[in-house]
């Protein structure tokens, strides 16, 4: 009898402790997406929208909670938006570059 109670608390106590970690789990996640979201490279002048080279000015630290306090940051303009993405090779190609000789 004092066995089963015994293993009977020990059972809840480690289904508690195991409630307790998600909700400790899911607290910690939330608070890292809150900060995530404070990262302003997507309203940068100077963010490219290429994988290969997101920021002109830190490439390092574009899209990361480093760049949460970036010195360089400048608000994008409405031409910028408006403008299309153009990666480097296209426009090495497009001064006729790539044409055969």
């Amino acid at each position: 009898m004092i066995l089963q109670i015994i293993c009977a608390s020990f059972a809840w106590t480690l289904i508690g402790l195991g409630i307790w970690r998600i909700g400790q789990t899911l607290k910690e996640g939330l608070t890292h997406l809150q900060r995530i979201h404070q990262v302003p490279c997507h309203r940068c002048a100077y963010f490219t929208r290429d994988y290969r080279l997101k920021c002109t000015v830190n490439p390092v630290e574009a899209m990361t909670e480093e760049a949460i306090n970036c010195e360089d940051f400048e608000v994008k303009s409405n031409l910028g938006r408006l403008a299309p993405v153009i990666s480097v090779s296209s426009r090495y190609c497009q001064k006729n570059y790539c044409q055969p000789k």
